[in-house]
Formats: C-alpha cells, structure tokens, sequence
C-alpha cells in the first residue's frame, strides 16, 4: 500500500501461516505516519487465509511464494523498487505507531547501515 507519492521505506513482509497474527502486524505498520512515505509488500507462502486477510487491509501481496521464508523474503525484496530504504520484518510481529518516524530520523541525521529491534511478537 502506498501512503505517498514519494516512497522512503519499502517494508516486505514474509510469512507462512500468519493468519492469527497479520491483522495485527499489518494494522500496526499501516497506523504509522503517511507523510514518512511508505510501501508494503507482504511475500506469501500460506496455506491458510493469511494472503486473504492482508489483501482486505489494502496491501499489496505476492502469493504462492514458493521456497523457505528466506527465498519468500528475498522474492518480495525484488518486488520493491521505489523506496529509499529496505525494511524487513516477520508476519507476526507488531510496530509502534512511530516506528517509521523514529527510523527516518536516524537515517535523516546521517545513519547508514541496519537497524533491527522486537517490540511485540507472540510467543
């Protein structure tokens, strides 16, 4: 989904059989700030409902990814163009709703290379 015409981040998002977990996921990076410019690309190798459900909250989806979440992954990172930086995060993990604000800082002032965190994932 884009959240404005000039792109920062490009976040793909791999999983397989999330669906208990992706709403939550998607919701938490969609409640970010729409003017950092955003994308999302979810890369789906489900046999559940998980691509059924992130394609009800407007998001682009790759489906019937095959291989490990890795190749899932590395599928849906060549699928993204436009964004300045690459972002990856797992299906069923949850972000703050100034998770974009405070990465675009960093990489604003200067930053360069890789930031990596766990703020909410189910056990």
């Amino acid at each position: 989904m884009d959240k404005a015409k000039d792109i920062y981040f490009s976040i793909v998002i791999p999983a397989r059989n999330e669906a208990a977990n992706v709403r939550q996921c998607i919701e938490s990076v969609l409640a970010n700030n729409p003017d950092i410019g955003f994308e999302v690309v979810f890369a789906d190798s489900s046999t559940d409902r998980t691509a059924d459900i992130v394609k009800s909250l407007g998001v682009r989806v790759l489906e019937q990814v095959p291989g490990t979440i890795s190749a899932v992954r590395n599928t849906g990172a060549r699928a993204v163009t436009r964004g300045s930086v690459l972002v990856f995060m797992d299906g069923d993990m949850q972000v703050p709703s100034d998770w974009l604000d405070l990465a675009k800082a960093w990489f604003d002032g200067g930053f360069k290379g890789a930031l990596g965190f766990t703020e909410s994932a189910p056990a």
